[in-house]
Order: C-alpha cells, then sequence, then structure tokens
C-alpha cells in the first residue's frame, strides 16, 4: 500500500519527467495550501490569486531543478516566499520607482549605490511598522526577520515555546499588515 507522502515522491518524480498530468495532481493538492498562505499575508483574493499563480508557475519552470533535498512542499513554500516577497516590492515600493530615480548604472558599485538609495524609503516604512508593534511581536520580527534566527534559535533567546513563537510571529505579521494599511489610509505610502 502506498502512504500519501510516497504518493507525492511519486507524482513530483513523474512531473520531473513531463508528466503533466502528475504536475496537475501536485497543483490541485498544495493548491489550498498555497492559497491560504498567500491570502493570509495578502489579505485580497484576486491578488492572492495572481501570487499564487505565479508560485506555480515558478514551480513549473524551476522543477527540473528540485534535488528532493527538502519536501516538495518545502520547495513550493520557498518559491510562495519569494513571489510574495516581490509582490510586496512591487506594490509598496513601485510609487518611487520611477525612471529619474532608477537611472542605468555605469558600474556595479553604481548600481550598488542607487539599490541602496531605492531601499532606503521601504527601509524607513518596515522601521515604522514595527516601531508601532506591541513589545513582543516587535522582539519576534526583529529576530526572526531582520536578523534571521530559526524558530528554534528565537524561541530559545526569548526563552518561550517553539509553539509559542509561532504563534507571536502569526500574529506579528497579521499586525504589520494592519498597521501598513492604516498608514496607506492615513496617506502615508507603507
Amino acid at each position: 500500500m502506498t502512504t500519501a507522502p510516497e504518493l507525492l515522491q511519486q507524482l513530483v518524480r513523474q512531473a520531473k519527467a513531463g508528466d503533466e498530468h502528475a504536475f496537475i495532481s501536485l497543483y490541485h493538492h498544495f493548491l489550498p495550501m498555497v492559497f491560504g498562505y498567500c491570502y493570509q499575508r495578502i489579505g485580497h483574493q484576486q491578488q492572492a490569486e495572481d501570487v499564487v499563480a505565479e508560485i506555480f508557475l515558478g514551480a513549473v519552470k524551476g522543477l527540473k531543478s528540485f534535488d528532493g533535498d527538502s519536501s516538495f512542499k518545502t520547495w513550493l513554500f520557498s518559491i510562495a516566499k519569494f513571489k510574495l516577497a516581490d509582490f510586496w516590492r512591487k506594490h509598496d515600493v513601485i510609487d518611487f520607482l520611477d525612471e529619474e530615480r532608477f537611472p542605468d548604472c555605469a558600474s556595479e558599485e553604481e548600481c550598488q549605490e542607487d539599490e541602496q538609495d531605492l531601499l532606503a524609503p521601504l527601509r524607513k516604512v518596515m522601521q515604522t511598522i514595527i516601531n508601532k508593534l506591541p513589545e513582543q511581536y516587535r522582539k519576534v520580527v526583529q529576530l526572526r526577520f531582520v536578523e534571521q534566527y530559526s524558530l528554534a534559535e528565537v524561541a530559545e533567546r526569548m526563552g518561550i515555546t517553539l509553539a509559542n513563537v509561532k504563534v507571536l510571529q502569526h500574529r506579528a505579521v497579521k499586525k504589520c499588515i494592519e498597521i501598513r494599511k492604516e498608514l496607506s489610509n492615513d496617506g502615508q505610502k507603507a
């Protein structure tokens, strides 16, 4: 008898070999999870659907490079994280990314300097959002996303359980989204 993980591994192998039906099966299996993940972070159905489409398109394009070191789900959600980051980059920064602020670079050093200049407003907005968070949420965000500690490391540093870190992180991300929307409604671009 084939278990669910074995069946998923078999579908991944078949999809990597070019079997469209296998990929469609993977798509139907993971679609609810990926959509829920995106919708929870974006809060708008159409935009979440667009990001989900980008995620699965990225999965199709990158499937041959999937090496199986991690589970397919982990790999797919890493694509989701990058696509969500792209989404927020485009939607939060687009207002100040125009031709005058995004000129061609003569050298790599000049491009890096321009990139730093372009990211400065985003950093300012993010710092404003982080500063408005309650203390515990701010600590989790700082450790997880700024200092890039693992969940286990955050739990150890904060002296709380792993489950508690996950809950705090989830609530902190939701609160960040709320604050960003409030700032946007107040006329500030966040």
